[in-house]
């Protein structure tokens, strides 16, 4: 069931200059809503990431995919 919910919010991802509004989770569970514009996707140590510009935070962030509640 993970890895299908994984799968699912892959497959919604693009990194081509389009700016996606997330409702994130974060790991000390606190959530928020967020407006990214995607620069990497990429898998490490078992889990995909996505390396992003939050315009929320005017940064870049890193962000865990199985984190995402929402596109």
């Amino acid at each position: 069931v993970e890895a299908e919910k994984e799968i699912n919010s892959l497959r919604k991802l693009s990194p081509c200059n389009q700016d996606y509004r997330i409702h994130y989770e974060d790991f000390k569970r606190d959530f928020s809503v967020r407006m990214i514009s995607i620069n990497r996707l990429y898998k490490e140590n078992g889990h995909w990431y996505i390396d992003a510009y939050c315009h929320n935070a005017c940064d870049e962030r890193t962000f865990r995919v199985d984190r995402i509640q929402s596109l």
